[in-house]
Formats: structure tokens, sequence, C-alpha cells
């Protein structure tokens, strides 16, 4: 099972007004796609851990970031993650598919 860091909770709280909602929705998410991640605090900021790094979340002045490594573990569920909180499963075609031929 994975772990919840009060540490998360506490950057969460800290965060500027604006990013908490996306700051608590991606951390679900991360939870929802992933029961065994364990989160940790890596250079001031949240990781979300499972066989090695996965994702990270941060927060700024006027922005918030998320970053993520292994991708295929990320790809194999968001479609499933997509349909179970309503939102888009970021599927679209390649800019070079769009491309005219000329």
């Amino acid at each position: 099972m994975g772990t919840r860091d009060p540490k998360v909770d506490a950057y969460i709280d800290k965060a500027a007004d604006f990013a908490k909602p996306t700051l608590v929705q991606f951390r679900e998410i991360v939870h929802v796609a992933c029961p065994d991640v364990v989160e940790e605090m890596k250079w001031s900021f949240p990781h979300f851990t499972y066989k090695g790094m996965l994702c990270s979340m941060a927060a700024f002045k006027e922005h918030a970031a998320i970053g993520f490594w292994k991708a295929a573990l990320v790809l194999a569920t968001r479609r499933r993650v997509a349909r179970r909180w309503g939102i888009s499963d970021g599927s679209r075609s390649s800019p070079a598919s769009r491309r005219r031929k000329s």
C-alpha cells in the first residue's frame, strides 16, 4: 500500500491559494492511478515514487508545475484515471500528423 507524507500536506498548505486545488487534485490522481505510490519530499518539493521516481509537483509564486518520469507507467493508466475523474485523457494527434502535404 502507498503512503502519504504529512510533509506534503504542509507543503500544500503553504502553497499560494491558486495552486492548492491543483496540487490536491494531482495528488489524488497519482494515488488513484498508482495505489502503491510513496510520497517523499525531495529538493524541497513533493515527489511520488513507485519502483523509482514517478512524478513530482511544485508550486511557485505565479504558477504550479508537474513533472513526469517513467512515461510508460503514466500512459498505461491515463485513460482509466481520466474516466474516473471526468477529465480529458490528453489523447490527440501529433502536430506532424496534422501538417498539410504540398
